[in-house]
């Protein structure tokens, strides 16, 4: 009963000091001494609320925008309502005995009472879910070993990037990969990738407890080890093979010195569920180098034969539940490590199905460059981590092998091309836009009277919240156009201008970013008009001869861009309508089976009022919601919609 008692104030003053998961194992200590020691399943369950969580304790009053709430429920995302019902009467009736007795239980109760209040509601869990699937699927500072972990608050934060470059002559690399791997970033709770007995970083460590002196860091990990689920992926690790992303589970522990060069980035994204269970998936934005001749039944055969296989890079553009798609990375002429996005026609961006993961090698880190770092540097190109690129990495790399692209037809019509910008990010509350989001010449779409219908080239970054622009100018050439101009009606399509106006805007003003042509001229023009795949609102009842009370009382209706403009067709598009009971979710409107599809010509083409951004949903069936239907940016959506 000593054993029992003291094990017991350790774990409870552990607890104090946010260290959950050295209090979980003191708990588990005291079960498998005394298993029936009483309230002890009650207590670990406390813990492991509080590091679902990812709170420091009586920190409550917290944002906890970043919290998984199925997680803190012990649920999944396909859990229905009598689900989430029945696990919150069961963990809120486990925790009522020790809510005055041991300390965190009315943290973990109050953390339960959120997750349940916003699970159980529709609308609540909806937006939930598209929150959580943008945020885990969204890169930010560009790799996942750009974010670390702020010790002692138990939040999550971004690193600063400028803290790691450097530029030195002589020097090919630009961005210093080594400082994502400092001693001072671990903290409890992370999950570090390490480097495999092929210097490759595949082994996933999972930090338990760190101890700090002067002349060392010890690091007490536990290391991950994969689980199988199909008898394909069974027999691949039966053969020994590496296994880098897919579904893990806790292992052996171990107490490590620090050593840098052990350990190649935190992995943000391995996501904890069940308990001690882990999925490690590749997520949007990250660079992952991959098997080229990828033999699963040879290799479990003859696992010697992957021996010597060559790899290539690519980034991850989206992630559904079938699988995710993906573009080649090409390396660019007479550097190492700089990569870019390969712009050859078809063979460019291709489907990597769900069932084939295990053609994924490893995560590689990446710093995404702005363009002038180095010379013959453009914006979008990718600096790599040296340790993560294999000696055998394909040498001919420049052009992806023939026949190497999907066999499903999946590859995009038109392949992204060079110079990439960026990808539009897309938010669901206030935007709340970093200077790291910005790089100058980009051209933003800014709101004005509430809608995002100007447009500006972003000159500097002139403090953290603020960006000094230039105003782009409308050359009208059709003389509808010189009339709307003369009203001074918004003109959002066509050929514009720099301005003459510079003014400094706050970054709560930036909508999205516009894909504007660009021409080769001593005066620029910007050519803007809608994209395939792009969602706009157009004025109903539009008339060219409309004047400013015309403008004002305007209805408006939502379509999505079927294909690219051209002066002579004009666009293609589809009419979009509400999905009932939700003012921001869209579908394709129908009219007896058929969708609502029409022309918009050049002629036409002022009806256009403004872009909207948005993303597709995935697996919301059970809202309601039809597959592929879209969430738009509430603040970029006409108060006025004609259903």
């Amino acid at each position: 009963m000593e054993v029992v008692v003291r094990g017991q104030k350790i774990a409870e003053t552990l607890i104090k000091k946010n260290d959950f998961v050295g209090a979980r194992e003191k708990l588990m200590e005291i079960q498998k001494k005394i298993p029936s020691c009483a309230n002890i399943s009650q207590m670990l369950l406390v813990c492991d609320i509080l590091c679902a969580s990812g709170i420091s304790f009586l920190s409550i009053g917290c944002k906890t925008e970043k919290v998984d709430w199925y997680w803190v429920l012990q649920t999944t995302d396909t859990a229905d309502m009598s689900q989430i019902k029945s696990k919150y009467l069961k963990l809120t009736k486990e925790l009522e005995p020790i809510k005055n007795i041991f300390p965190g239980t009315k943290v973990a109760t109050a953390l339960v009472q959120n997750a349940y209040e916003v699970l159980s509601d529709k609308e609540k869990r909806l937006i939930f879910d598209l929150k959580r699937a943008d945020l885990r699927s969204s890169y930010g500072c560009e790799n996942t070993a750009c974010e670390t972990s702020d010790k002692g608050k138990g939040v999550t934060k971004v690193q600063d990037h400028t803290k790691g470059l450097r530029r030195l002559a002589g020097d090919s690399n630009y961005y210093d990969f080594n400082n994502n791997r400092k001693a001072e970033l671990f903290a409890n709770g992370q999950v570090w990738v390490a480097y495999d007995k092929e210097k490759m970083p595949r082994k996933y460590a999972r930090v338990v407890n760190i101890e700090r002196s002067p002349s060392a860091l010890k690091l007490k990990v536990t290391w991950l080890r994969p689980s199988p689920v199909t008898d394909h992926e069974k027999k691949w690790c039966e053969m020994g093979l590496p296994v880098a992303c897919g579904y893990f589970s806790m292992d052996k522990t171990n107490i490590l010195e620090y050593n840098r060069n052990m350990f190649s980035h935190l992995f943000s994204h391995a996501h904890s569920f069940e308990g001690e269970k882990f999925e490690v998936f590749p997520k949007k934005g990250q660079v992952w180098a991959i098997y080229r001749n990828w033999q699963p039944f040879k290799w479990c055969s003859h696992p010697r034969e992957r021996n010597g296989c060559r790899l290539e890079m690519v980034e991850i553009l989206t992630v559904e539940d079938s699988g995710m798609k993906v573009v080649w990375l090409t390396k660019v002429d007479g550097s190492k490590s700089i990569f870019q996005r390969c712009i050859e026609k078809d063979r460019s961006v291709f489907y990597i199905p769900r069932s084939d993961l295990f053609r994924f090698s490893h995560n590689v880190p990446a710093f995404r460059l702005k363009g002038g770092e180095m010379e013959r540097v453009v914006n979008g190109m990718l600096e790599l981590d040296p340790f993560a690129l294999a000696e055998i990495l394909a040498m001919d790399m420049e052009k992806p092998a023939e026949g190497e692209n999907s066999k499903d037809g999946s590859a995009f019509a038109h392949p992204p091309s060079l110079p990439i910008i960026s990808e539009t990010k897309i938010i669901l509350s206030e935007p709340k836009w970093s200077r790291d989001d910005f790089t100058s010449g980009q051209i933003w779409a800014v709101y004005s009277e509430s809608l995002p219908r100007y447009y500006i080239v972003v000159s500097n970054i002139i403090s953290e919240f603020q960006v000094s622009a230039t105003l782009l100018d409308r050359v009208s050439m059709l003389d509808d156009e010189k009339y709307w101009a003369k009203q001074s009606l918004p003109i959002v399509c066509g050929l514009f201008k720099l301005g003459k106006i510079t003014t400094n805007l706050g970054m709560s003003r930036f909508s999205h970013i516009v894909a504007a042509c660009k021409s080769d001229t001593s005066a620029p023009l910007y050519k803007v008009y809608p994209k395939r795949g792009e969602i706009w609102a157009v004025y109903k009842n539009w008339n060219a001869k409309w004047k400013q009370p015309d403008f004002r009382g305007s209805e408006f209706q939502v379509v999505e861009i079927l294909s690219d403009f051209s002066e002579g067709d004009g666009v293609k598009v589809v009419r979009l309508v509400q999905v009932e009971d939700f003012k921001t979710i869209f579908k394709r409107k129908q009219d007896s089976g058929l969708e609502s599809v029409y022309e918009i010509s050049r002629r036409r083409i002022l009806s256009l009022s403004h872009q909207i951004p948005c993303f597709t949903i995935r697996g919301s069936e059970r809202y309601g919601i039809p597959k592929g239907s879209l969430h738009l940016e509430p603040h970029a959506l006409p108060t006025k919609i004609a259903n």
